[in-house]
């Protein structure tokens, strides 16, 4: 049976020189072998921030500095519900150690809307909603006419 509180969970869109960080599962873990956006739990008493930055310091051995919230997906598996929180990310450096994970990538955005558009990444199912969202939020919104307003 499936968990009724939501595990919030705390999801990374790590920046650095235009590119976002998407880490693979360890195949012997839950969704093994999928891509997702870096993070993990968020653990008693830990706010949003403190607990993306302790997870990616874990998994990658990478520090970040969390900047703000993006937004928030809820998504249900079959035995849990999760609250996963996309928080913007800066990371001065690429160096990463894959302590977490077993592969990572860093890519631009058109290039994440684009391997999700021909379903070429195969992402976890929470992650796929969530990034989605954060890119969905990027595209301005149509004009009263139902054009895209031009900026100069």
């Amino acid at each position: 049976m499936a968990s009724r509180k939501p595990v919030v969970v705390v999801a990374g869109w790590i920046e650095n020189r235009g590119k976002i960080l998407l880490t693979q599962r360890p195949p012997e873990e839950a969704n093994g072998g999928l891509w997702e956006l870096p993070g993990g739990k968020v653990e008693e008493g830990e706010t949003l921030h403190q607990a993306l930055s302790r997870e990616i310091k874990e998994e990658l051995n990478l520090t970040v500095y969390p900047q703000r919230l993006i937004t928030t997906v809820c998504y249900r598996y079959p035995k849990v519900l999760i609250r996963l929180s996309a928080i913007r990310a800066k990371a001065p450096s690429r160096r990463i150690t894959p302590l977490g994970c077993s592969n990572f990538k860093w890519l631009s955005p058109c290039e994440i809307l684009k391997l999700l558009t021909n379903r070429v990444l195969d992402l976890a199912p929470a992650d796929k909603h969530l990034i989605r969202k954060v890119l969905l939020s990027c595209i301005p919104p149509l004009d009263r006419y139902g054009h895209m307003p031009i900026y100069y």
